[in-house]
């Protein structure tokens, strides 16, 4: 006796079968997914470039103008504080917004005004997330 087409033995292993399938391709598409569009390392990245290809350094000339980059590799238009030391202890901080676009580095020109070990560090939401240290010469 053959079963038909709509007998609820067929509709019971075609749904394992389906759920199986399903079962088998969500860790096949995530894996894709994560080789497709990995993710960064670090949801933010602070750290000071000089000279006009942006290369990050901790030693800078006064005529490369120093910048404090950052970045939110997840959110668009992020509040952040950024605060610089200068050689001789004072400080003055900014708050500013990262780039219409995320995942996008902004460099900051920082107000550099003399040579010497200055000190800039990065906050979101009162916590702070970065810090870097580099001397200014001639």
């Amino acid at each position: 006796m053959a079963s038909s087409p709509d007998s609820p033995r067929r509709i019971a292993i075609a749904v394992v079968v389906t759920l199986a399938l399903t079962a088998a391709a969500v860790p096949a598409v995530a894996a894709v997914a994560s080789w497709a569009f990995p993710a960064p390392d670090h949801r933010y990245q602070a750290r000071v470039v000089c000279g006009k290809n942006g290369t990050p350094a901790h030693f800078c000339h006064l005529q490369d103008i120093p910048r404090a980059e950052f970045v939110d590799h997840y959110d668009a238009a992020r509040h952040y504080q950024r605060g610089v030391t200068k050689p001789t202890g004072a400080m003055y901080c900014d708050d500013l917004k990262t780039a219409p676009l995320a995942d996008t580095p902004i460099a900051d020109p920082l107000d550099i005004d003399q040579v010497g070990r200055w000190r800039v560090t990065w906050s979101v939401k009162g916590r702070r997330i970065g810090d870097w240290a580099f001397t200014v010469a001639w």
